[in-house]
C-alpha cells in the first residue's frame, strides 16, 4: 500500500525543482570518495638529470586502487618521458608520504610509495599499461594531467601488487619534477 503522503510530497518536491525552487545535485566519485574519506594524494619533488630515469615505487594493500589522476609538471629540460608497468619488483627508496584530503573522516591507508627506487629487471609477468608519455617543452616549464583531462579514464590496480613508476629525461637539461597523484582506495563498485 502507498502512503499518499509520500507521493504527495515527492510530486511536490518535483514540482518545485522544476519551477526552480529547489534542486537535485549529483556527486562524481571522487567527491564522494574524498566524503567518505577513501581518495587519497601522493606528491613528491624529484630531481632528474639530463638522460637519467628515476623511479617511484608503488605498493598496492590489501584493496584495489582506482588512479583518478596525475599531475606532473617539470623545469629545467625540454622533454620528460612517464610510463608506469605492474607486477615489477623494486627495493630501497625514500618513502613518499600518503595524505587523505578529508580530515574529518578517515580511512585506513593500505598503499605504500617511495621515490627513487631500484626496480629489478622487467619479467613476463609484467604490465606496461602507460606507455611512455611525453611532457614537452619548448622553454624549460612544462606540466601535464595524465587520467583527468579524458573524463573517466582511470587506471584500476589489483590489490597486493608493486608498480614502478619512471620519470625519463631524455631532453636537453636537468629536471626539477613534481609528480602528484590521486586516487581512490577501495572496491570498485562495477567489476
Amino acid at each position: 500500500m502507498t502512503d499518499w503522503r509520500l507521493k504527495d510530497s515527492v510530486d511536490s518536491i518535483l514540482l518545485r525543482t522544476i519551477n526552480g525552487e529547489r534542486a537535485i545535485t549529483f556527486q562524481n566519485y571522487t567527491e564522494v570518495d574524498i566524503k567518505t574519506g577513501a581518495q587519497r594524494v601522493a606528491s613528491a619533488i624529484l630531481t632528474v638529470n639530463a638522460g637519467t630515469q628515476n623511479h617511484i615505487g608503488f605498493r598496492t594493500g590489501a584493496l584495489p586502487v582506482i588512479i583518478k589522476s596525475r599531475l606532473i609538471n617539470q623545469a629545467g629540460s625540454t622533454r620528460i618521458d612517464y610510463s608506469a608497468q605492474a607486477n615489477r619488483v623494486f627495493s630501497g627508496g625514500t618513502v613518499i608520504p600518503i595524505c587523505n584530503p578529508n580530515n574529518i573522516t578517515q580511512q585506513p591507508i593500505l598503499m605504500q610509495a617511495w621515490h627513487t627506487v631500484t626496480p629489478a629487471a622487467a619479467t613476463g609477468a609484467t604490465v606496461t599499461y602507460l606507455q611512455p608519455f611525453p611532457i614537452l617543452s619548448a622553454g624549460v616549464n612544462a606540466a601535464s594531467r595524465i587520467g583527468a583531462d579524458t573524463l573517466g579514464l582511470e587506471y584500476v590496480l589489483a590489490p597486493n601488487t608493486d608498480h614502478v613508476f619512471t620519470i625519463a629525461n631524455p631532453g636537453t637539461g636537468d629536471a626539477v619534477v613534481h609528480w602528484w597523484l590521486t586516487y581512490f582506495e577501495g572496491e570498485p563498485d562495477l567489476p
